[in-house]
């Protein structure tokens, strides 16, 4: 885990923001293929480092310091000042961690395998086609095939 300033996080929010405009500005000039596949490779890890440090904090969890068999405690973040004016005078025995919800990155949903039962040579082709491009698809986002 990292742990970052207020002042550093918010530099790297600014940093990542015009990294991703310097990406589009890139990507809407004339590119080889290999040139755009490694913009838009950069751009997307710059997006989900993005994300991450724009997360909210949702839940923190807590525990006693000095019970070796603590287990944490997951409360939603609302509760946090209700929780330290609980502990009073014990607050400093206890352990505190927040906890950040980044957005996910979206699931890619792909269509199926072109299961076609015409015997021609134009449908052949076609599911050929279909298959070879789907798999394609699948190798470059890193999902086997």
């Amino acid at each position: 885990m990292i742990a970052l300033t207020k002042e550093k996080r918010e530099e790297l929010i600014r940093y990542y923001g015009t990294i991703i405009d310097w990406h589009k500005d890139r990507l809407s000039s004339y590119l080889s293929d290999f040139d755009r596949g490694a913009i838009e490779s950069s751009k997307l890890m710059t997006e989900i480092a993005l994300a991450s440090l724009t997360a909210e904090c949702k839940y923190f969890q807590w525990k006693w310091a000095k019970d070796e068999n603590a287990v944490w405690t997951t409360t939603p973040i609302e509760k946090l000042s209700d929780a330290v004016s609980a502990f009073g005078k014990d607050g400093e025995n206890v352990i505190y961690r927040m906890l950040f919800t980044a957005p996910p990155v979206p699931d890619i949903k792909l269509p199926g395998d072109h299961e076609g039962t015409e015997h021609t040579d134009y449908h052949s082709g076609k599911k050929d086609g279909w298959n070879e491009c789907l798999a394609e698809i699948k190798h470059l986002n890193g999902l086997g095939e």
